[in-house]
């Protein structure tokens, strides 16, 4: 059906409807809503991707603070998809370096907490926590929405920080 697509907007359009249905997922959640948590899908170079932010996160041109769920060829080849942190320069500039000293000490506590697959990058300046982790074509929805959500309380660690620094 998609034949004439490059491979990484195959993958796009064959995985699109699994990563809208974990992103519904999430935004029936309480949590998701009263937090001011938002989202968005994305075609990149590599695949697909799902970005998750608050709307103070500096992430209006999706280069500030989110989550990022992504799945590549290789990835949905072994079933599998990788979550991250991320802190990008572009958005927050000379704050980056600030904001990181705030947050690594609660999200390496946090990682520490939620164990495999998660890992606390503590060398990394703009990917900061990492899971790669298993999920069938089946379950991707709930087995994806489930690994953001274990994230959650990365919110209020980056809120926290973000308050001071305002």
């Amino acid at each position: 059906m998609y034949e004439s697509l490059s491979n990484t907007w195959q993958l796009f359009a064959e995985q699109y409807p699994k990563f809208m249905s974990a992103y519904r997922r999430l935004a029936r959640e309480n949590w998701f809503q009263e937090q001011g948590w938002t989202g968005f899908i994305f075609h990149w170079n590599r695949g697909i991707g799902m970005g998750i932010y608050k709307l103070n996160w500096f992430n209006h041109m999706h280069d500030g603070i989110h989550l990022e769920l992504v799945q590549t060829e290789e990835l949905a080849e072994k079933k599998m998809a990788n979550l991250e942190l991320h802190l990008h320069r572009e958005a927050l500039g000379d704050l980056r370096d600030r904001m990181n000293e705030l947050i690594s000490p609660d999200l390496e506590r946090l990682v520490g907490d939620l164990g495999d697959p998660f890992q606390f990058r503590a060398s990394s300046s703009a990917g900061k926590i990492s899971a790669t982790f298993k999920c069938s074509p089946s379950a991707f929805a709930k087995i994806a929405a489930e690994r953001i959500q274990q994230l959650n309380p990365v919110g209020q660690i980056i809120d926290n920080a973000l308050n001071k620094l305002a």
